[in-house]
């Protein structure tokens, strides 16, 4: 019969029966020593956990395994028995809080959060804190955060349904898809700006610089209006004189080579005004005027948003009789980061698009969030940036189909505001020859 000594740690043992450790060590495993010191420490070690630990016919089969393995035994059993010794401990002393049959929480998260977190509503996206530290990557992983992730996003969702204002139900009763045909332009530009007919059909056509691009083409726009123009490419930019050049407009995607980029700058600088649209966004207008806006990473569907005016300028929104229209987006247009909210002006805005917006998180202000056109000074010269194209945009192969028009006028608000400001460049009386330069 066994001692009571050698049924206990028999009893211990036996948990790794099933796993026959001895059976699984090669013979003369971790009998090589480099030197006789590792030699005899490896036999006091032998020696001290098989007589302290071990029935006499144990210590055959344990003689050969490693002394590492044996304390690493050891060390486990202690641990486990410890362990469970503590934690009956802990369920006695304190036992843990249920949240609505959710598993217990650790005891320090029981503690009231104190950590802001900013929530990204995004589906798959991470919560985040501000620390920038990952907080979970879903809300099951981290039951202890939701209360607090809950919290945030209900109160983003009360900020969103505010700048919201009505924005499905208005697109729900808006026209999509009419023919314009081109008198609806010329009648719109007539009206609004009597006289501009006349003065644009005598005036030098080298004023106005069209710079092709491969999504926007705003030669169409620009006939139906009777704005007279010099079509370019864009690396004609280059080298084309800019004497008497009054607007220049980029069309999506705006491939400006680098070399032309200080020469845009220069023109506005100079008081020429510039047009972009939609992907030149990145490839032009910050690359040439950096620190205003950029592309924020987001970009639209192929769908018609609801637009906003912000800012009822007289000279811009001229023969815009509405403060709410549409606007047609392209798929993939690259929507505005703000980088200088003090320089750029948000002429209009999308509620709909506020909602996955980066300038919503970054600025009080939350009417910087969703901006569809922006305009912003520099030197004596001004751009304006508009997501989407100047032309119509239409996705039907109909000619002069229009998929956003303002009833009232029966041209869009994109192309409203995009003439208002080419007429307004073409009455600037600022001198644009390169002579002019300001340092």
């Amino acid at each position: 019969m066994e001692s009571p000594q050698s049924l206990a740690t028999g009893h211990q043992f036996s948990r790794f029966g099933d796993l026959d450790f001895v059976s699984l060590l090669r013979p003369g495993f971790g009998s090589e020593s480099r030197d006789r010191k590792d030699r005899g420490t490896n036999r006091d070690v032998h020696r001290h956990v098989c007589h302290n630990f071990c029935s006499p016919s144990e210590n055959q089969q344990l003689r050969k395994i490693p002394p590492a393995l044996l304390f690493g035994l050891a060390f486990f059993g202690v641990a486990s028995t410890y362990s469970s010794a503590a934690a009956s401990d802990w369920e006695e002393d304190s036992p843990p809080i249920r949240t609505n049959g959710m598993p217990p929480l650790a005891p320090s998260i029981n503690k009231p959060q104190t950590t802001s977190v900013r929530v990204s509503t995004q589906q798959g996206q991470t919560p985040m804190l501000q620390g920038g530290a990952t907080r979970a990557r879903t809300l099951e992983d981290q039951p202890a955060t939701i209360s607090v992730l809950q919290a945030a996003a209900e109160q983003k969702d009360r900020q969103l349904s505010r700048i919201d204002g009505g924005a499905e139900a208005f697109l729900a009763g808006s026209a999509v898809n009419v023919i314009t045909p081109p008198a609806v332009f010329k009648g719109w530009i007539n009206q609004t700006h009597p006289g501009f007919s006349l003065s644009a059909e005598n005036s030098v056509p080298s004023r106005v610089i069209n710079v092709k691009g491969q999504w926007d083409d705003s030669t169409k726009p620009m006939h139906s209006l009777g704005i007279r123009h010099v079509s370019l490419r864009e690396k004609d930019l280059r080298s084309v004189p800019l004497d008497g050049v009054k607007v220049i407009v980029v069309n999506c995607a705006g491939y400006v080579p680098k070399e032309a980029l200080q020469r845009l700058r220069d023109f506005v600088g100079r008081g020429g005004y510039l047009i972009t649209t939609d992907w030149a966004l990145e490839n032009t207008t910050a690359r040439a005027f950096p620190g205003f806006i950029c592309w924020s990473g987001e970009k639209t569907g192929n769908t018609i948003t609801d637009a906003y005016v912000l800012d009822q300028d007289p000279t811009l929104f001229n023969g815009v009789p509405v403060k709410r229209a549409t606007w047609k987006l392209d798929r993939g247009s690259q929507q505005i980061k703000i980088l200088n909210p003090q320089r750029v002006k948000v002429l209009v805005r999308s509620s709909k698009m506020a909602r996955r917006d980066v300038n919503l998180l970054a600025y009080p202000d939350k009417s910087y969030a969703g901006a569809l056109a922006v305009v912003f000074s520099f030197g004596r010269g001004k751009v304006l940036h508009v997501i989407s194209h100047y032309d119509n945009n239409a996705d039907s192969f109909r000619a002069n189909t229009l998929p956003d028009p303002i009833p009232e006028i029966g041209i869009s608000l994109r192309q409203a505001l995009i003439t208002n400001f080419i007429v307004e460049a073409l009455k600037n009386t600022a001198t644009t020859s390169d002579s002019s330069i300001e340092n």
